[in-house]
């Protein structure tokens, strides 16, 4: 079974199963399908709410990616303004004393007469385009362009001048274009650490941590979903094996009651018979109950609802054999603990949120430095000086333009620095308590992994026990049959083996299903429910086998 994994994100899975047209849903005729256990494991893929959830987790980090990136976007900033201004001095002393000459560009000196004044009256038009640029560094780029447009920017004099102020003459125009381009880099605060890019790369980071943690909830709810199903195998069968004893018991009380017709054995040996058949049937009854529950759970492990599956399927695989070759080999526990120790994907997770946390403490360093800025700024700078409607004052333009070019060095530092300490203080104690989840998680899995390993051992050698000791009950069954059919057992040794051979055979299926569920568990908790290509594919692994990592190791 193959799930596609993308370089970057893994949001969602494409299989085949579709929500309302399941393989063992019963058809229209009723007859009874078969669920694997691979279809088991595609449906809780597909339709699991858990795993939805899990890949929209990832999906919504893959977003604080995105946003955290925005900072390394190029902009381009525009803006145009206009200003009106009039202002009229002869009222606020700063008119010319009468008599006074004064020298004015393009115009010549002047004399002044009592009732003349100077005047401010005209608008400005500015025009200004920017592109700016941020890099993770820290340098900030900017290139841009402004032009602005002055009317009467210097003066206009009134009578008893009309020679140079009269209504034709008297209205100037300049114009200033500009093209500039400006570096700013930070020497310190913001250099590499700033606190944007520090927040890309921890979001960053949390995006490969929700990755592992989205991983290791699919694995779980395969495990649940594995279990369910072993769950239900083990129900089955008990199931069958009381109805074979109700049946064999049935077939008991035909044959004494044939003899007691035949007065061959008393009419008391029937009651015997009788509430070993009652018994018979009220533990097929309760088998019964319990395979509905079982099945119930097993649907809503693969996140269905009951109206999507039919009542009349039943189980197809088997219980995986016993495989305890491995547990003769002295180093499959600590192999065993250290491959957890790698693989286990809420770990990793665990270890991205630490590396997260640790960039977030060099970013609260960063923003404990004073802020020290370098910028460099060349400009090239044209102006226009122009009459409009009179040749009167000849205009002028600078052909050649103006290059301007200046460096500055800024330095601002905060006294005290409270709110940084405060942060400071904070990423620390995330990225202590980070990796002392790391630490807790590292030694539960350790010990997680060895008990799974001790178990597996101690139910592999104790389900070789029971199967032995179910085919030996059954062989003092069919030994009883015989000698109750020549008159040399009672019928109560008779029904008593046959009660017990059905007790072993409902403790064996149990110990079975307990091998089989703790055989996806040792998987769990080695990390190997799930397995990553370098196709970028996620297979998910044979979970009744034993880990070929373990056979190697013994190989």
């Amino acid at each position: 079974m193959r799930l596609w994994w993308c370089p970057l994100l893994l949001l969602c899975f494409q299989l085949e199963a579709s929500p309302y047209n399941c393989e063992y849903c019963s058809g229209s005729s009723g007859t009874p399908t078969q669920l694997t256990l691979q279809d088991t494991l595609k449906d809780t893929l597909a339709c699991q709410w858990s795993v939805h959830l899990a890949s929209l987790d990832v999906r919504s980090q893959s977003g604080e990616v995105w946003r955290s990136k925005g900072y390394l976007d190029p902009m381009l900033h525009l803006s145009a303004s206009q200003a009106w201004w009039e202002n009229n001095t002869r009222q606020e002393g700063l008119a010319l004393p009468d008599g006074t000459s004064v020298t004015l560009p393009l115009l010549g000196t002047l004399t002044s007469h009592k009732q003349a004044g100077i005047r401010f009256n005209g608008e400005t038009q500015k025009i200004q385009a920017q592109l700016s640029k941020k890099m993770r560094c820290g340098t900030e780029f900017a290139l841009g362009t402004q032009s602005c447009r002055e009317e009467n920017p210097i003066f206009i004099l009134e009578d008893p001048y009309p020679s140079f102020a009269t209504s034709q003459i008297n209205y100037f125009q300049k114009t200033q274009t500009e093209l500039f381009f400006v570096i700013k880099q930070p020497l310190l605060k913001g250099f590499r650490y700033g606190r944007e890019v520090t927040n890309e790369k921890t979001q960053r980071l949390q995006l490969c941590a929700s990755q592992y943690q989205m991983l290791w909830d699919i694995s779980k709810q395969l495990f649940d979903a594995t279990a369910a199903y072993w769950n239900v195998v083990k129900v089955q069968r008990t199931l069958a094996a009381r109805e074979d004893e109700e049946r064999e018991i049935e077939k008991y009380f035909e044959d004494v009651q044939a003899l007691v017709e035949g007065r061959q054995m008393g009419k008391g040996e029937l009651a015997q018979v009788l509430s070993s058949l009652a018994q018979a049937k009220a533990g097929v009854m309760v088998a019964q109950q319990q395979l509905v529950a079982a099945k119930k759970r097993l649907v809503l492990a693969m996140g269905r609802s009951e109206e999507d599956c039919g009542e009349d399927w039943s189980i197809l695989d088997a219980f995986p054999s016993i495989d305890d070759a491995w547990a003769c080999h002295t180093g499959a526990m600590d192999l065993a603990r250290c491959e957890a120790i790698h693989r286990r994907p809420d770990l990793v997770s665990l270890c991205y949120q630490v590396d997260a946390a640790q960039t977030g403490v060099q970013g609260a360093k960063n923003e404990m430095l004073p802020e020290l800025n370098l910028q460099v700024e060349e400009r090239l700078r044209n102006s226009n000086y122009q009459k409009r409607a009179s040749d009167a004052i000849q205009g002028y333009f600078v052909k050649v333009p103006r290059q301007e070019f200046s460096v500055a060095l800024e330095m601002t530092w905060p006294i005290g620095h409270t709110h940084a300490r405060g942060d400071l203080r904070v990423a620390r104690s995330t990225r202590d308590q980070a990796v002392t989840k790391v630490h807790r998680l590292s030694a539960e899995v350790e010990a997680d992994v060895i008990q799974a390993l001790c178990n597996q051992i101690n139910i592999s050698a104790s389900l070789r026990q029971l199967m032995q000791s179910t085919e030996e009950s059954r062989v003092y069954v069919d030994s009883q049959q015989e000698l109750f059919r020549v008159s040399q057992t009672s019928l109560f040794q008779l029904l008593d083996s046959r009660r017990k051979h059905t007790e072993a055979q409902i403790k064996q299926e149990a110990v079975h299903a307990e091998y089989s569920t703790n055989l996806a568990k040792l998987r769990l908790l080695m990390g190997m429910v799930l397995r990553c290509e370098c196709n970028n594919e996620i297979i998910v692994e044979d979970l009744t086998e034993v880990p070929s990592l373990l056979v190697q190791g013994v190989s």
